[in-house]
């Protein structure tokens, strides 16, 4: 009689002859496409050892099982990859976005790959070319346009004052060629009437300075400072310029 001790012992025995195989064996049991994206860089031992394997794409190494083999489980890092490049959105939806978050003033020049990635990008209203990380352009501007150390002093003086102020402020019937606003730093009102305007005039507007877009780009300043100052006398609207040489000296009766 075949006692319950020795009927385990047998199973015990059929599961381990049937795990013992060769290492020709072991890699015949892996799907034949999935070989083509894999290499085998260890020794079958059994169903429970670990294999070092690489991934023939973008050679990372790691240690997987024999169980895992046999159901193709591949490599995680491009696994990851591929889904990013299913969920990614298209260049059309981006440029949108883009649009949709700066009012159509930055234009998208460049490619889009990944949010991490970085792009080409356009000031449709400075000129300013410059390649900031895909996502981080959709929260910001243009780099030359943005506020300076002068305009937030300037803007603290307004608020510890409580005067009635706008930032960026631009006209309906004064705008770029591309159909953006020409913005001006600051319009200060006075019972919500408009009283003067503000600029504070950094170095790039009195010389050429190679990060913002070198000469070009200070011609560009130029033109669009005289078109402000144009504008301002043709509607008799005051406006007050700050060079960045008065920084030091800058106080609230210099913007009233």
């Amino acid at each position: 009689m075949v006692t319950v001790a020795q009927s385990v012992a047998k199973l015990k025995l059929k599961k381990t002859v049937k795990w013992k195989i060769t290492q020709e064996e072991f890699l015949e049991k892996i799907p034949s496409e999935f070989l083509t994206k894999i290499d085998i860089l260890g020794q079958y031992k059994s169903q429970h050892d670990r294999i070092d394997v690489k991934c023939r794409f973008c050679n990372r190494i790691w240690s997987s099982t024999p169980y895992y083999l046999y159901r193709k489980y591949g490599c995680d890092k491009c696994k990851r990859k591929q889904k990013g490049i299913a969920s990614r959105k298209s260049q059309k939806t981006f440029v949108a976005e883009v649009e949709a978050a700066h009012d159509g003033c930055i234009s998208v020049v460049g490619t889009y790959i990944t949010g991490k990635s970085r792009i080409k990008a356009k000031c449709l209203q400075c000129d300013c070319e410059w390649n900031p990380v895909a996502q981080r352009l959709l929260h910001r501007g243009c780099p030359s346009c943005i506020s300076s150390k002068g305009e937030r002093r300037i803007k603290k003086f307004l608020l510890e004052n409580q005067v009635s102020f706008k930032e960026q402020f631009g006209f309906d019937d004064f705008r770029a060629s591309t159909g953006c606003k020409y913005r001006f730093d600051f319009a200060v009102f006075k019972n919500e009437i408009l009283s003067h305007l503000i600029e504070y005039d950094g170095q790039q507007h009195f010389k050429p300075i190679q990060i913002w877009g070198g000469i070009k780009r200070y011609k560009k300043q130029i033109e669009i400072d005289q078109l402000k100052n144009r504008y301002c006398e043709t509607n008799n609207i005051r406006l007050i310029r700050i060079p960045y040489t008065q920084f030091a000296k800058l106080n609230y009766e210099m913007l009233t």
